[in-house]
């Protein structure tokens, strides 16, 4: 009997965990990964018994050949150009039990980021009402608050996705450009978190509008989630959340939750 349709399920469904018989595994990268412009692609993958054979393929074409160091592990760098890929890593491993060879195939969804420089023009910061301090990506994942500088994590595109009819849209990281920010619409978690951008509008949880501050500063707003309903606010300790909006007319404007937007020159711009 043919048990190779059977491996090839358990090796997809549990990669790295089938003993006894053929395995395999990508170590690296991970399944939507964001990598930042100049940095390397790192490919790891390994099998057992052995590779017969390794091959990798961006979008459907073939990439550059990735070394193999021993029978086992086939590593190196992998070229990739800015922009999302889809990255197929396939392998012909022996198997002992198979009418013939094993040969799995991994897809990894991978983001590389374009330099800083491609939105350098259009790229502001957003400085804090109550104390100056400013939205920072943190760490590709967590957007917080740090002190004001024009470093790339702490600049960010907002990108309108109404045409111009609205101020409506996605703010978009400069130092990532392949992450926005996104409300987690938890009340228990409110940190505005990182997540790769949704450009087809399907995200709501991404999609924030900007509102008049209403306390008289040129170019203070407050931006509110579409998912949500909450507005960026500057939490405790650096922290970046969404909170309830503070909109009731006549109220006294929150400052933790107005914004104002300025170009590397130190301009006040206008959002979206």
């Amino acid at each position: 009997m043919d048990r190779q349709p059977y491996a090839a399920v358990v090796g997809a469904a549990l990669v790295g965990l089938v003993s006894g018989c053929a395995s395999y595994n990508i170590v690296s990268p991970q399944d939507n990964t964001t990598f930042r412009n100049g940095s390397t692609v790192q490919v790891d993958a390994t099998a057992t018994p052995r590779f017969i054979s390794f091959s990798v393929t961006v979008d459907a074409q073939p990439a550059g050949s990735v070394s193999c160091p021993s029978d086992g592990e086939c590593a190196g760098p992998l070229a990739l150009s800015a922009g999302k890929h889809s990255v197929a890593f396939s392998a012909v491993i022996p198997c002992w039990y198979c009418s013939s060879n094993y040969t799995p195939s991994l897809t990894r969804s991978i983001c590389v980021a374009q330099s800083p420089t491609v939105y350098g023009a259009s790229a502001v910061f957003a400085s804090a009402s109550s104390d100056g301090q400013v939205w920072t990506n943190a760490s590709d994942s967590t957007a917080m608050v740090s002190a004001a500088s024009t470093s790339a994590n702490n600049m960010w595109r907002t990108y309108n996705l109404s045409g111009g009819l609205q101020s409506v849209g996605l703010i978009q990281s400069l130092a990532n450009d392949c992450l926005c920010m996104q409300s987690r619409n938890d009340p228990s978690n409110p940190g505005v978190q990182l997540a790769w951008c949704d450009f087809s509008k399907s995200t709501p949880t991404q999609i924030w509008e900007s509102w008049p501050s209403g306390n008289g500063t040129p170019g203070a707003h407050r931006y509110k989630n579409t998912g949500s309903q909450n507005c960026i606010t500057e939490g405790a300790s650096g922290a970046l959340e969404d909170r309830t909006c503070d909109l009731s007319t006549g109220a006294v404007p929150n400052p933790s939750q107005i914004w104002t937007l300025k170009n590397g020159a130190g301009s006040v711009v206008q959002p979206f």
